[in-house]
């Protein structure tokens, strides 16, 4: 029969967790829809800022792509030797083979002129590409552009955008000169194109954004005093709107007589609108979440913790009354929490001391027993237990096992001549060499005895451990420890032998070892300091 559970202090820690439970999701929700928010709204803005700076990079992107064309129209007509003879004798049959509008049509150009360096007209058209027609008035106006220009003398085009007479050009002008640069200039190529609505709507189709260009008059009128500032200052201006972004980019002009053109790109905040859905979207299920999480730990707790706890709290009560010492649990708070709390703590700190010790002490005694004294590799008895381990039995992956047997070579006569010590320290600095060697978590570094070690390489194949064998006496090598009575060396150098296999067990494995010591056998017979393979 259980006794009542109804006790005031049981009562008030119980709604005190409640209560605390509650506040923690009122604070949750809060914090979730600010941080929420300032992420969201964020993101989205910067994602939009990124997608605006796309958009604007792929306009000047194309606008360059325009001009270095029309660039390279300029170079090759400038280049070319018969335009230089022209420039000069004015052959009429250079005109009728070479100049017109069909010449102007193929390239997509609206004006050709060819200016002498005193600024008179050579040869010009002008052509309606739209119509396929010349345009005989106005003529392409040149006074715009200063004297020097016509006694241009340089190996590049300029060119770029151009506002002449209010009117958008893209404009190219590059000296005439021989190809091979003899001769000097004798003038100046103008070529150049309208960006006519037209090619306007082409390369908005070629970008696949809205845009156009303003010249000077246009940005006046379209923007404020204070955008217009700016975009002379900082070179763009953006308007945010409810469902479009304009941006206003200043883009260089070609000509020096201070003018200034803009692109206006026209950008649907669809982005923004996602965020903003996203948003909502966000609330709406966090909300949803976190009521129905808050509803639920409250309903779970009261069900799952709070009553076992006020029942458990009620048998170390009756412990306690029976006078079972061995169960005591000591009480520090005045409710059933803090006591519970109290007690398992101070029950659970006490075992996990004892079993902390005991496991510590366990790894101590297990790497002492299984790793060599003097060099910290592992020992033989590690490599015996592994044999006969899960570990080695189990694999599954059948990959191939090298087993690298290393021996230092006339050890012997380095302890003579140097003593104990000296060889406990040349032994350490050859096993940290073959630790620094075979790194991996699978691969082991074995002191097999005396001067003897093994390196079990797992996942190696031949050329894998040869490349390894390799690396070993290179290092042996740069170690360059002194063996003065050695037969093969003045400094001191290893023997390896090497044997690769799939052993699948204990047996197999042995004799893998057995392989690779006939190896190294191989590898002293042969003069030593060097590795043999076993095939």
């Amino acid at each position: 029969m259980k006794s009542d559970c109804s006790l005031p202090f049981e009562l008030q820690a119980s709604r005190r967790l409640i209560y605390f439970i509650i506040l923690i999701f009122l604070v949750l929700m809060v914090f979730s829809f600010g941080i929420g928010y300032f992420i969201y709204i964020r993101k989205f803005t910067q994602l939009e800022e990124k997608a605006l700076f796309s958009d604007e990079l792929s306009i000047n992107n194309i606008l360059d792509t325009e001009i270095g064309y029309l660039g390279d129209i300029c170079t090759d007509w400038a280049y070319w030797t018969d335009t230089w003879v022209f420039m000069q004798d004015g052959n009429e049959a250079y005109i009728s083979s070479n100049l017109g509008l069909t010449t102007l049509s193929a390239l997509s150009l609206n004006i050709m002129s060819l200016v002498h360096p005193d600024g008179s007209i050579k040869w010009q058209m002008e052509a309606d590409l739209d119509e396929q027609s010349v345009r005989q008035s106005p003529e392409f106006p040149i006074e715009h552009f200063p004297v020097q220009f016509f006694t241009l003398e340089s190996d590049t085009p300029e060119a770029g955008i151009a506002l002449i007479d209010d009117r958008l050009m893209l404009i190219a002008y590059q000296s005439i000169t021989r190809s091979d640069g003899s001769g000097g200039s004798v003038g100046t190529l103008f070529v150049g194109r309208d960006l006519s609505k037209s090619m306007l709507s082409r390369l908005n189709g070629i970008a696949q954004v809205d845009f156009r260009l303003l010249s000077l008059r246009e940005i006046k009128e379209t923007l404020t005093d204070a955008e217009f500032v700016c975009l002379n200052e900082t070179g763009r201006v953006v308007r945010r709107k409810k469902g479009w972004l304009l941006s206003f980019v200043k883009t260089p002009v070609i000509t020096d007589n201070d003018s200034l053109i803009a692109i206006e790109l026209k950008l649907p905040r669809t982005v923004m609108a996602l965020g903003r859905e996203s948003f909502i979207l966000y609330i709406l299920v966090s909300l949803s979440g976190l009521l129905l999480m808050g509803y639920g730990t409250i309903r779970f707790l009261k069900r799952n913790y709070i009553q076992r706890v006020k029942e458990l709290f009620q048998d170390i009560q009756r412990i306690k009354r029976d006078g079972d010492l061995s169960y005591r649990i000591p009480v520090h708070t005045s409710d059933e929490f803090g006591q519970f709390c109290s007690s398992f703590n101070s029950l659970l700190e006490v075992i996990e001391e004892q079993t902390f010790e005991l496991t510590r002490k366990n790894m101590a005694l297990h790497q002492q027993a299984n790793t060599d004294e003097l060099t910290g590799l592992y020992n033989k008895r590690y490599f015996t237990d592994w044999l006969n381990s899960d570990s080695f039995f189990n694999r599954s992956d059948n990959n191939p096992i090298a087993v690298l047997m290393v021996d230092i070579d006339h050890f012997k006569l380095y302890n003579d001549r140097y003593g104990h010590i000296a060889g406990d320290v040349c032994i350490r600095n050859v096993a940290e060499l073959l630790r620094s060697v075979a790194t991996r978590p699978t691969d082991s570094s074995i002191r097999y005895g005396g001067e003897e070690f093994l390196l079990i390489l797992s996942n190696t194949d031949y050329h894998g451990a040869e490349w390894i064998a390799r690396k070993v006496l290179k290092k042996v090598n740069d170690l360059d420890i002194e063996n003065a009575d050695s037969p093969i060396a003045s400094h001191l150098t290893v023997s390896i032998g090497i044997a690769c296999g799939k052993p699948a067990d204990q047996e197999s494995m042995m004799e893998l070892i057995s392989w690779a010591d006939k190896a190294l056998y191989k590898s002293k017979k042969g003069g030593r300091n060097r590795f043999s393979i076993w095939t």
